[in-house]
């Protein structure tokens, strides 16, 4: 019977109580649950990542329209698994706090104490941060919503963070999986195809990747070349060489020879 009755309430609770909320939040303005929302992903292989949440105080609790615990910043930590996108790319969808479609989220704090609240609150969602911590470089492609997008490279990985704006729509990333970064730019043409249309074009720019540049390049490096070494060589004057006549002897024989004037720098 008790366990009836729970379940009733919890129904009546989340099925009336937070979308009446929603609808008069201009009337009973109130706070996100969290203050501040910190992310950190961590790729650990294939399609599976590592998620640390960071939530900083005050907290506040919808359910008794006050804040809890104004001093401890909390962690929380677990395990969440990408989704092909498109032909190759690979994307990752996270609710922050594994909050509900309607933003409603449920905090356990170290001291077992049950926190309900809304993830983005009539005044608004808590500032955050997204953090994708040493990833493979270029294999990130984009996210969805981001602001302040910003990557910093180290060596062969880097660490790309990002805002959002709402985070009731959640956090969302696609990337290039291993191998294929490698190949970023070939493969360029058909990532995120879903489509016959967006096949037919991305095969389209990989023949022309293919077979178009072997034929182009060579000519526009020989022409390249050409224009460097005109650039250098110095101009070769053709002059006809000049006819002198000398005296060869005592008796007055004349001698008719050439002499050009550049003979002197051979």
């Amino acid at each position: 019977m008790l366990l009836w009755i729970g379940v009733l309430y919890y129904f009546i609770y989340s099925s009336f109580f937070y979308p009446i909320r929603h609808k008069f939040a201009t009337m009973m303005p109130y706070p996100p649950l969290v203050n501040g929302y910190q992310l950190t992903i961590l790729h650990v292989k294939d399609n599976k990542f590592i998620l640390r949440e960071k939530v900083l105080p005050p907290f506040y609790n919808n359910e008794f329209f006050g804040e809890y615990d104004k001093q401890t910043p909390q962690f929380f930590e677990r395990e969440v698994f990408s989704t092909p996108k498109g032909f190759l790319l690979q994307e990752l969808n996270i609710s922050p706090l594994k909050a509900t479609p309607l933003g409603i989220v449920e905090l356990e704090l170290p001291d077992k104490t049950l926190l309900k609240g809304e993830l983005c609150g009539s005044k608004g969602c808590p500032s955050n941060e997204i953090i994708l911590s040493d990833f493979p470089e270029g294999s990130f492609y984009a996210a969805k919503n981001a602001q302040d997008l910003q990557s910093l490279k180290y060596i062969d990985t880097s660490t790309t963070s990002w805002s959002v704006l709402d985070l009731d729509s959640g956090v969302t990333f696609a990337y290039i999986p291993q191998p294929f970064y490698n190949f970023r730019n070939i493969l360029f043409p058909f990532l995120g195809i879903s489509q016959i249309n967006e096949w037919m074009i991305g095969l389209l720019g990989l023949i022309l990747t293919f077979f178009v540049t072997p034929i182009v390049l060579p000519v526009i490096n020989d022409e390249i070349k050409q224009r460097i070494l005109r650039l250098f060589k110095k101009p070769v004057i053709d002059e006809k060489p000049t006819k002198l006549k000398i005296i060869v002897s005592p008796s007055g024989d004349e001698k008719e020879i050439e002499v050009s004037k550049n003979a002197h720098k051979k």
